[in-house]
């Protein structure tokens, strides 16, 4: 069990959202594009990964909670 598995719904539950803008000034600044693969270490629930989706052609959150393809 990991060091924050008994407090993971409350923050799923309770941490506010990054802002999408945040998503598309980043991708804007490091010019991505469908050619770019994006990885997320230590994703959790994945918050970043899900909103650098749409800006590259292929994420994976890397998580030990998580397993599964990539994301797209």
């Amino acid at each position: 069990m990991g060091r924050f598995a008994t407090t993971v719904q409350r923050y799923e539950r309770f941490r506010p959202p990054y802002p999408l803008a945040l998503f598309s000034e980043v991708a804007q600044r490091l010019a991505l594009t469908k050619r770019h693969a994006l990885i997320d270490l230590g994703t959790g629930p994945g918050l970043l990964a899900l909103g650098f989706a749409d800006y590259v052609g292929r994420w994976r959150p890397r998580d030990r909670r998580l397993s599964g393809p990539d994301g797209k």
